[in-house]
């Protein structure tokens, strides 16, 4: 994705959607088979590269354009907010939310069971959000396992309300880790404009194969 942003040009996106690796040994936490091909970040190299990543995004995005990160509240939170708030990006501390109707907890003795994910919404300039009002909660049901081909893919109707929230229709959309590829099936329908990078070639075939029965519905 650094060597794609190199050759965006300055202030020529209106929407950053960045689900980067959370840096927080997914491996352990779920099982092998279902995280093949899953490419993780050194927790010691993390900062480094979110920095990286949120200046890049600063640059290419539009005046009042909007970057969307999600993260792992524990413990990246604060770290995160800081980095972001350092590439000067305007943004609202209460992160939005994907809100689903059953959790996950590999420790129930101990911990609650997790039945959301967050990301910070942050803007460059004087940006609004489209749906002005919206709540920052985004409920919709999780993707059943048997239906992914990626191990942390969203779903389509989810990404779609998120994209009509912060963009119009015609709006250019850069994701810098595809993974399943969802948002770029969302931006179509939502009349955008993306594209985008990944490294795991067995997620594009995933991707291919939804693509291909989305257009001969």
């Amino acid at each position: 994705c650094f060597e794609t942003m190199k050759t965006i040009p300055d202030n020529s996106i209106n929407l950053v959607e960045i689900d980067p690796p959370y840096a927080m040994d997914l491996h352990a936490k779920k099982s092998e088979s279902s995280m093949l091909g899953y490419n993780e970040i050194d927790s010691k190299k993390y900062v480094d590269f979110m920095k990286q990543l949120f200046t890049e995004s600063y640059r290419i995005l539009r005046d009042g354009g909007w970057m969307l990160c999600w993260f792992a509240m524990d413990p990246w939170y604060e770290e995160l907010a800081n980095l972001i708030s350092e590439a000067n990006f305007k943004f609202n501390r209460l992160p939005g939310i994907w809100c689903k109707p059953n959790g996950q907890c590999s420790q129930p003795q101990t911990s609650l069971a997790n039945t959301y994910e967050p990301f910070f919404y942050c803007r460059k300039g004087n940006g609004h959000i489209e749906k002005m009002g919206r709540s920052n909660v985004f409920a919709f049901n999780p993707i059943p396992p048997a239906q992914k081909w990626h191990p942390t893919q969203r779903p389509l109707n989810l990404m779609e309300e998120i994209i009509l929230t912060f963009t119009r229709p015609n709006s250019t959309i850069y994701v810098p880790f595809l993974g399943s590829g969802t948002t770029l099936l969302a931006a179509n329908n939502c009349q955008c404009k993306a594209f985008g990078n990944d490294l795991t070639k067995e997620f594009k075939d995933g991707y291919v194969v939804a693509l291909k029965e989305m257009i001969n519905e």
